[in-house]
């Protein structure tokens, strides 16, 4: 509202795909991210409606990250 008050207008910039920012990040998660950061709060989901999100399925298997030994059980010391 303040910067339509003194006239001013954000540019309009191509967005970068999320899945090039956070690489390792499952379809999953990238899809409840893009929908959670739509510019238009209008068009952004509720709360409800975000854990309805396949993300946030209890027991849902999702891929291991490109790059990791999935054979490997994960290590339960944290690394130093």
């Amino acid at each position: 509202k303040q910067a339509a008050a003194i006239g001013y207008s954000f540019p309009r910039l191509p967005g970068t795909p999320l899945s090039k920012v956070i690489p390792h990040a499952s379809e999953e998660a990238i899809q409840v991210m893009s929908a959670m950061m739509l510019w238009d709060p209008n068009a952004r989901p509720t709360c409800p409606t975000t854990i309805q999100f396949p993300f946030f399925r209890i027991g849902l298997t999702l891929r291991a990250p490109l790059g990791s030994d999935s054979s490997k059980p994960p290590s339960s010391t944290p690394p130093s």
